[in-house]
C-alpha cells in the first residue's frame, strides 16, 4: 500500500536532506589483501549466523499464547452467534488424493 505525504498547516517543514560522506577508495586494512578478498571475508563471517536458540521458558510462552488465542477465538465465536452474526467456517489446507484441499477444522 503507498503512503501519502501529509502537510498540516502551520507545520514547519523538516529538513529531510540527509548528508553522507563519500569515500573515493576503500580503505585496505591490510597490505597484502584486495577490497575483494576482504569482501569475501566479510560475507563468511555473516554467513556463519546460527539460528537463534529456544528456550523452555519462551515454549512455555509460546504454548501460553496459542492456548489464549484459542480461548479468545472461541468467545469470539459466541459473541458473533449471540448477535446473530454467523462466522465463516474454519479451513485449512490439509494433503488429499489430488493434492492440497481445503477441509474444515
Amino acid at each position: 500500500m503507498a503512503t501519502r505525504k501529509v502537510q498540516t498547516p502551520g507545520a514547519k517543514p523538516a529538513d529531510t536532506t540527509i548528508e553522507t560522506p563519500v569515500d573515493e577508495a576503500p580503505v585496505v586494512e591490510s597490505a597484502g589483501e584486495t577490497p575483494e578478498e576482504q569482501q569475501d571475508q566479510s560475507t563468511n563471517e555473516t554467513s556463519s549466523v546460527s539460528e537463534p536458540v529456544i528456550t523452555a521458558v519462551q515454549l512455555a510462552q509460546l504454548d501460553q499464547v496459542l492456548e489464549n488465542q484459542k480461548r479468545i477465538e472461541g468467545k469470539l465465536d459466541q459473541l458473533l452467534k449471540a448477535g446473530g452474526i454467523e462466522a465463516p467456517k474454519k479451513k485449512r489446507w490439509v494433503q488429499g488424493k489430488n493434492g492440497y484441499e481445503q477441509k474444515e477444522v
